[in-house]
């Protein structure tokens, strides 16, 4: 076609389908569609324009809420509006070609998105579960240094100590001070470790590496305190008692208090400052569970409320949570939803098998199915369908439940199938003899009206090629399958065929006709004779 007759169609055409896009889109599809469309018609290759088309437009296109009959539709438009023209012929095989690719590839880009949301789907469940374990944590300080500092002081100030300190265990067996009360700086003089060395066999290292409370009663005689024993009497320090600290059966470090008498830890004593310890590793462990709470709300706010999935929290059968596609695919606002019972948006017919399932899932979850489709019920009343993925987050009685809504895909589902019952419903009852077969002539089914014209039993014909079934003359085939797809090239060209029937001469009348199925050619022939019988033979693949 000339560029002038392109332009005008192509203008023609783009003026009634941006009204469907953003202006954004709208100038970026304006800008590179233009291009595709002038290869087209200019008759390159359909199959390398469509190779060319970048998935990152096609993803865009796809996320402003293009759907596939939506190409479909628009490809439609411009085909009209290329027929006006007397060059369509010459394009219009190009074209035929064209949109098939084109939708298989924006099928391809529609399922890794799909996949990329179920992923992103995935990592926010993930999230919410470690969520919920943290709010159940309990914190007893602000800043972990600063509650380390204060037990430290407490123990020296107000239990007469003459020092206390603690470290952190390092992955590379040394022991870091983190924190310290008393007189000096002594934690920072020394050096511990809590490897199996001389530095690691005294009471803090040891404690770490052990496991367990280790005490030194007398700092001047224990062989075990030799490598401070200089520095601890210096300062007056005459037994030491080491306890291990402990965050998620992991032993993070110790906590060491320095007595200025020998023996100075009894039973009773010893006692009551593992108790300090064990609390003070629960207060470690709810402070870090805090900051660890932080990120993940964090990570909420990227993963939950971005991810373009519907996601729910119920518990004790009422939404604790509902993010912001939830509240655009049920016109609910959060605050509407929250503390309601789940159940608002089910039909009241499903309610009580969704309830059964759902208490099901909470007794035993490996019972209950994870995945299925549910029907649900907007702010307006609509029935819409959706496919649910539940899970209830460990230790909790709470469920995570994200939807994935299917609604436009079930309609498009019942369309098929009811197009799909009234062709077979022709098929099956045309009087005229229908023949489907791939392109090369193998027989894939046939109908009554068929058998009955050709005299022959489903299982003779099926995986046959209808060249083969000794209708025609050997010596005439070449030039018949010649004819016959030389019609195919031609709309609705008739062909008369002579075929042996029973021992009788009789002639056919053939109209090919090009049709699809799946994105794959296939040829639709009417057939009938010239006898008082008709008959219609399709060949499709």
């Amino acid at each position: 076609m000339d560029s002038e007759s392109i332009e005008k169609i192509w203008e023609e055409w783009f003026k009634e389908v941006s009204k469907e896009f953003s202006p954004e889109l709208r100038v970026v599809v304006k800008e590179r569609i233009k291009g595709y469309i002038y290869a087209l018609l200019s008759g390159e290759d359909s199959e390398k324009i469509v190779e060319q088309i970048d998935d990152e437009l096609i993803e865009r296109i796809i996320r402003s809420g293009s759907k596939p009959e939506d190409v479909v539709r628009r490809m439609e438009l411009f085909a009209n509006k290329l027929s006006e023209y007397e060059e369509f012929e010459k394009v219009a095989k190009n074209f035929a070609r064209f949109v098939p690719a084109l939708l298989r590839k924006m099928l391809g880009v529609y399922e890794r998105i799909l996949q990329e949301e179920q992923e992103r789907r995935k990592r926010a469940e993930r999230a919410l579960r470690v969520l919920s374990k943290v709010n159940e944590a309990v914190t007893r300080a602000s800043d972990e240094e600063e509650l380390l500092k204060e037990v430290c002081r407490i123990i020296v100030e107000e239990g007469g100590y003459a020092y206390a300190w603690v470290g952190y265990a390092e992955k590379d067996k040394t022991v870091k001070p983190v924190a310290a009360s008393g007189n000096d700086d002594y934690a920072w003089v020394i050096k511990v470790t809590w490897n199996d060395s001389e530095t690691g066999r005294g009471p803090v290292g040891s404690s770490i590496r052990l496991r367990k409370t280790v005490v030194v009663r007398e700092t001047d005689a224990d062989e075990s305190f030799k490598p401070w024993r200089e520095e601890a009497l210096k300062r007056g320090f005459r037994s030491v008692a080491a306890i291990p600290l402990h965050v998620e059966n992991e032993v993070i470090g110790s906590l060491a208090i320095y007595a200025p008498e020998p023996d100075a830890f009894d039973e009773e004593e010893l006692s009551l400052l593992e108790e300090l310890a064990e609390s003070l590793s629960n207060a470690i462990a709810s402070l870090r569970e805090k900051k660890e709470k932080e990120m993940l709300e964090k990570l909420y706010e990227l993963v939950v409320e971005n991810t373009g999935t519907a996601i729910l929290v119920i518990e004790n059968g009422k939404i604790v949570f509902a993010n912001k596609e939830v509240e655009k695919l049920s016109g609910y606002s959060r605050e509407e939803l929250v503390g309601k019972p789940f159940t608002i948006l089910l039909p009241e017919e499903d309610r009580k098998e969704i309830l059964r399932i759902h208490k099901l899932r909470l007794a035993d979850p490996e019972s209950a199915p994870r995945q299925y489709e549910i029907k649900y019920v907007d702010k307006e009343g609509r029935i819409r369908y959706a496919i649910i993925t539940a899970t209830v987050i460990p230790g909790t009685k709470r469920v995570v439940v994200s939807l994935m809504d299917i609604t436009e895909a079930k309609e498009m589902e019942r369309k098929l199938k009811e197009s799909e019952e009234r062709y077979r419903a022709v098929f099956e009852n045309s009087p005229l003899g229908i023949v489907l077969a791939s392109v090369d002539t193998t027989i894939l089914d046939c109908n009554n009206a068929a058998l009955r014209m050709f005299g022959m039993r489903r299982e003779d014909v099926i995986g046959k090629k209808w060249t083969e079934l000794g209708l025609f003359d050997d010596a005439k085939l070449p030039e018949i399958m010649k004819e016959f797809y030389r019609g195919l090239s031609e709309e609705f060209r008739e062909l008369d065929l002579e075929v042996n029937i029973g021992g009788k001469l009789k002639i056919l009348k053939v109209f090919p006709v090009i049709s699809r199925n799946n994105f794959t050619p296939q040829t639709t022939t009417p057939l009938c004779t010239q006898t008082p019988f008709q008959q219609v033979a399709s060949s499709k693949r």
